[in-house]
């Protein structure tokens, strides 16, 4: 998961609003968002290669999201970061608690930021930086830095997010926010270790490249009552049916 997008405490009628992209490679073998089979209380997508996942939820409407850090140095043999997500929701502790426990393994993953909510309250942790945030109410954004980071394509996302979610919106209006693929001039980009092609192809909402890009889109609505809204669009370059949409709701 590469991109995200929130809105927590600021909507009359929805507590939490989140709209997610995952960026991966398009051969990386992946499962649709569904419950699983061996965890049942779990919904999320599955990366059938390491057996995690970049963004879950489970019955009693926790949450967990992790994406990777770009500028870090990357380790071939670290644990698999899409664990993370599935151990906090299994885990009776809190996110803090949980977070305090990952300071201690800091260095058994390559970089990452990891996204809690449980009882309403959210966490962030990015192991680079090894501190532990309670996130403010408000509209936040998370890429490949850290929470916040002032990235171009994250700054314009967290901007017509909020101007979306200010007046009556549907679901799709949401979802559109996140196929954009207009890319930002050479000087706004961040300069990341990559090469300055590679930055520009990537400084896009939606990355459509060749052998990477985006492979789903997620929207969470949780609204008063704790109902739970959750969907995810799945993208197919290369076929012409190339979306497919998938809606849970929970309550």
């Amino acid at each position: 998961m590469c991109l995200i997008v929130f809105a927590h405490y600021t909507h009359p009628k929805y507590p939490f609003i989140l709209l997610a992209n995952r960026d991966e490679y398009y051969e990386r073998p992946t499962q649709q968002l569904g419950f699983w089979e061996t965890e049942a209380d779990l919904i999320g997508g599955r990366d059938l290669r390491a057996g995690g996942t970049w963004l879950a939820m489970n019955r009693l409407g926790a949450f967990a999201a992790v994406t990777n850090v770009r500028m870090s140095i990357v380790q071939p043999h670290a644990k698999s970061r899409g664990s993370l997500t599935i151990d906090f929701l299994k885990s009776p502790q809190t996110s803090e608690a949980y977070m305090q426990k990952l300071l201690n393994q800091r260095r058994m993953y390559n970089g990452y930021n990891l996204l809690t909510r449980k009882k309403d309250t959210l966490f962030h942790f990015n192991n680079q930086v090894g501190i532990i945030n309670q996130v403010s109410p408000g509209i936040h954004g998370l890429c490949n830095a850290s929470l916040n980071t002032s990235w171009p394509k994250l700054e314009a996302l967290k901007e017509r997010f909020k101007l979306t979610i200010e007046k009556e919106f549907d679901k799709e209006e949401l979802l559109n926010l996140m196929m954009d693929k207009h890319t930002f001039k050479d000087e706004l980009l961040p300069d990341t270790g990559i090469t300055q092609e590679m930055e520009r192809a990537l400084s896009s909402i939606f990355i459509e490249m060749p052998t990477y890009g985006t492979r789903s889109t997620a929207l969470i609505i949780i609204d008063n009552h704790n109902v739970i809204d959750l969907t995810e669009i799945t993208h197919f370059p290369k076929q012409k049916d190339n979306r497919k949409h998938v809606i849970f709701k929970m309550s």
